[in-house]
């Protein structure tokens, strides 16, 4: 059986036609970019995953970038996945900073019975943070 263009490389699996005009692996490229912008946007609300997807987007946008000169979305991909990865970074220092009084807040808050004792808790623990952060008293009242 002789092999003719489009009928399959002979081992039963059909080959897949490349898109005219684009190199295969030319995806790569959007993907770095679709996971640096997943990554900056979920740093934002969930920050560990937004870790995790901003470093993927930088190691995707690297790869892309080296394995084909013109890979677009791979440079946006490595921008938006580094500043990401620079927001989560911030976010984690700032927990680590703060992790004594924000464990001790989270214990009293799970001990409170009462609205009155969660918000006894909140007037202990929270100019505790402020101080620690150098904010003016009553600037984190609205995240808590």
């Amino acid at each position: 059986m002789s092999e003719q263009p489009g009928q399959g490389n002979g081992v039963g699996t059909p080959e897949r036609p490349q898109p005219a005009g684009r190199p295969p692996g030319d995806n790569a490229g959007r993907r770095a970019a679709w996971l640096g912008v997943g990554g900056l946007v979920l740093t934002l609300f969930f920050w560990p995953l937004g870790l995790v997807l901003s470093i993927a987007g930088i190691i995707v946008g690297l790869r892309a970038r080296r394995r084909a000169a013109h890979a677009p979305g791979a440079m946006a991909g490595i921008v938006a996945g580094g500043i990401g990865a620079v927001l989560a970074a911030i976010g984690v220092a700032s927990l680590i900073y703060v992790w004594p009084q924000a464990n001790d807040m989270t214990r009293c808050l799970d001990s409170a019975n009462t609205m009155t004792d969660e918000q006894a808790c909140k007037d202990r623990y929270i100019p505790q943070i402020e101080k620690k952060f150098g904010a003016k008293p009553g600037s984190l009242d609205w995240m808590f």
